[in-house]
């Protein structure tokens, strides 16, 4: 299971993964998607008793902000790791 120290880790490689491929465009959009509302998805986890990643999974498929936030750790951690090879 991936932390959210690993899911920030994901997020600040992504930034400057993104910028190369979009032709210099905002380096920094990732981080103030998660920035926004940070620890939200902890919090949420935690109140219902799973893990971070765990309720993210769980909840990939949800609709609102739930939804929205999972998708979000679940495909930052999945790019960073199809990045690093594995």
């Amino acid at each position: 299971m991936a932390t959210m120290t690993s899911l920030s880790d994901a997020v600040r490689k992504m930034t400057a993964d993104h910028a190369k491929a979009h032709g210099g465009s905002d380096p920094h959009w990732m981080e103030r998607a998660f920035a926004k509302h940070p620890g939200a998805l902890t919090k949420t986890a935690k109140k219902a008793g799973q893990s971070t990643m765990g309720f993210a999974e769980s909840h990939y498929h949800a609709s609102g902000k739930v939804g929205q936030r999972s998708r979000a750790a679940v495909n930052a951690v999945r790019a960073r790791h199809t990045k690093r090879g594995g």
